[in-house]
């Protein structure tokens, strides 16, 4: 997940797309991109990491993805101490009406924030494709790819586990 705040988002959202381009990542997926993009990337990442945070969890079990990814995002939301009274904007990779909508349901059920859940694909967003840059790394990290060596720390400032 990344955490941003809301004035911010067009910012990092072009600081990303600027990211991409020179690391020679571009809009791939994080699977298809090779390790020195990969590097290149993060690298860059980590230099504008003032604007962010990123969130992850990982899950033992592939069972209840709803109810786990719901618990993850509120853990997310409480961990940056966002105030009751703002707007939380999730966009998340992938979602189907039906899923957004349960999804929806099982974060309201756990806080107070006024919602909006947005289901994308992510080729469409620098944000997404962070998360899903994100996501591919801690699998990574935790499979002690060789890669991964010294980036983990390098990011540390800004990864949370939730």
């Amino acid at each position: 997940m990344v955490v941003v705040g809301g004035d911010q988002r067009e910012a990092l959202e072009q600081a990303l797309l600027g990211a991409e381009e020179a690391s020679g990542k571009a809009t791939r997926k994080w699977q298809k991109t090779i390790p020195a993009r990969r590097i290149a990337y993060l690298r860059r990442v980590a230099v504008i990491s003032h604007a962010f945070l990123l969130a992850y969890r990982a899950f033992s079990s592939q069972g209840e993805y709803i109810a786990q990814t719901g618990q993850a995002i509120v853990a997310a939301i409480r961990a940056v101490e966002a105030p009751s009274e703002s707007t939380v904007i999730v966009t998340i990779d992938g979602l189907n009406p039906e899923a957004r909508n349960q999804l929806r349901r099982e974060i309201s059920r756990l806080t107070p924030h006024s919602k909006k859940l947005r289901g994308g694909r992510d080729e469409s967003s620098a944000l997404l494709r962070l998360a899903d840059a994100l996501a591919g790394f801690i699998r990574h990290v935790r499979r002690t790819e060789t890669y991964t060596e010294g980036l983990f720390d390098l990011l540390s400032p800004v990864l949370i586990e939730v």
